[in-house]
């Protein structure tokens, strides 16, 4: 054990026995004075001064306290030299280690280990020289586990809705706008829904036309009765020359106001690479035959019927190319008789 420095007057002080070192305040003198000295009775303490620079020589750092009936003070706590600087009691002490917290407890160091907060999900943090905990540099989006960066497309569900991970002060947020589709079509127009798209998309477009729609591939009325003229897939009215079929030979076609071809009214008779008009005779090899055009452009024949020849003349014969013998001129006297439609 060792002493403390005697205070003076007290250089040859000796201990009582049995006790390791002198009681100087049992032996000083209650009429002792100087400048850095106080000393009284047995009931008083000494001038702080004299003990710091004399009695109780202080450790660096520490801070002590003075106690009633004591020579020296008590120790309340000390500081902590570190490579030369003295640190005060409950300071902070520098590492080299940014991670690491450290300070002065009771004239030791100690330190603990700093505990940077959890980034938040779809941020983005950077590390900065010297500093133990990384900085936030911006935040994207987390969407069903995937990280989304400021400005970038995010799908959903919705067809109708466009969303986009938007930078609000540096944290990411969703943010969804609603499409908007052309609406009213335009007349005319027939729009067709498609799975997983927002809006139709155009299937056919009308034919405006003098205020009123016709429909895709309908006919569209025009004044010139010639032209067939329809509603195209663009809705564009297209128009097409009719054509009139040529009459058969022999057929009288008239034309009907309003209508672009004539009509039939009616036809002649083809014969032999002639045609005969209609209720006109059909000349035939046999002279026996009186042949006509009739109305559905046949040839209708009804037999000659002969008089029967008179008394004397029933051998007579007709000339060649005639149907009937001349009776007159054979001098036989002629009964007439009707012609019968030939069978």
């Amino acid at each position: 054990m060792k002493c403390s420095y005697p205070p003076p007057g007290c250089e040859n002080a000796q201990p009582s026995p049995g006790v390791c070192c002198p009681d100087y305040q049992a032996l000083v003198s209650p009429v002792t004075k100087n400048k850095n000295i106080l000393i009284y009775n047995s009931s008083s303490i000494i001038d702080s001064l004299f003990l710091t620079e004399f009695a109780c020589p202080p450790q660096p750092g520490c801070v002590y306290q003075n106690v009633p009936r004591k020579l020296c003070p008590e120790l309340l706590y000390c500081g902590c030299m570190v490579d030369g600087i003295l640190y005060s009691f409950d300071s902070d002490v520098p590492h080299d280690d940014p991670c690491r917290s450290c300070y002065c407890d009771y004239g030791a160091v100690y330190c603990e280990r700093k505990q940077c907060s959890y980034p938040q999900e779809g941020c983005v943090y950077q590390n900065i020289p010297g500093q133990c905990c990384p900085e936030l540099s911006y935040c994207g989006c987390m969407v069903d586990g995937t990280v989304y960066d400021f400005g970038s497309y995010i799908p959903v569900d919705d067809p109708c809705s466009v969303c986009f991970c938007d930078n609000i002060g540096d944290i990411g947020e969703v943010s969804c706008e609603q499409k908007e589709c052309s609406y009213p079509p335009p007349e005319g127009c027939v729009y067709q829904n498609v799975p997983g798209q927002c809006c139709p998309e155009l299937s056919y477009c009308g034919c405006m036309v003098d205020g009123t729609v016709y429909d895709f591939e309908s006919e569209v009325p025009n004044d010139d009765p010639c032209l067939s003229c329809y509603c195209d897939f663009n809705g564009e009215v297209s128009c097409m020359q009719k054509e009139c079929s040529s009459p058969p030979p022999g057929c009288v076609y008239q034309s009907v106001p309003g209508k672009c071809c004539p009509e039939l009214s009616y036809c002649g008779c083809m014969v032999d690479g002639t045609v005969y008009d209609f209720e006109s005779d059909v000349p035939d090899d046999d002279p026996c035959n009186s042949c006509y055009c009739d109305f559905n452009g046949e040839v209708s024949c009804m037999q000659k019927e002969c008089s029967y020849p008179p008394p004397g003349c029933e051998n007579a014969q007709p000339s060649p190319g005639v149907c009937c013998p001349d009776y007159q001129a054979l001098g036989c006297e002629t009964v007439e008789t009707p012609e019968i439609p030939a069978p």
